[in-house]
């Protein structure tokens, strides 16, 4: 049975998938949050544990990072063993969570219930960026980039 990191990690692709869903989407020429801990999409595993040391987690095709009580990572590879998606999560205290505008490039204003979001695509760079943050007594933010798929 996968632990509560893993959970957690299921709900905020699932949360990523609905701001995909919103209308609050924009492509731009240059990203503003291009790795993570020194990770980027395409970097291969190897080096992505010679940056973050051994995950808490690991999965047939993804590993589970734990940083603090309030900042975890999931970093999902592809067939080729490198980097497909990065998703951070910032749970409890936020005061370590980036900003919206360190991660799209802009302030974004909060919808009527609390909650914001935006995703920004970048084709040039082959890659998008989405900020969640929820509403609620528990907010969470969420930060996911995630290669684009190429074109056939």
């Amino acid at each position: 049975m996968r632990s509560s990191s893993t959970l957690v990690a299921i709900l905020a692709t699932i949360i990523a998938s609905l701001v995909i869903c919103q209308h609050n989407v924009s492509a731009q020429d240059t990203p503003v949050f291009t790795e993570y801990r020194g990770i980027t999409i395409g970097m291969p595993i190897a080096d992505v544990h010679s940056k973050l040391g051994d995950p808490k987690q690991k999965y047939d095709g993804e590993d589970d990072f734990e940083f603090s009580d309030s900042e975890s990572a999931r970093v999902v590879y592809d067939e080729g063993k490198k980097v497909l998606t990065i998703s951070v999560m910032y749970t409890g205290d936020l005061a370590a969570a980036p900003a919206a505008k360190a991660v799209v490039g802009e302030e974004l204003a909060p919808r009527d219930d609390g909650s914001i979001y935006k995703m920004s695509q970048y084709p040039k760079n082959g890659f998008w960026v989405s900020y969640v943050k929820t509403s609620g007594t528990s907010p969470m933010v969420i930060i996911t980039m995630q290669r684009m798929a190429s074109e056939p």
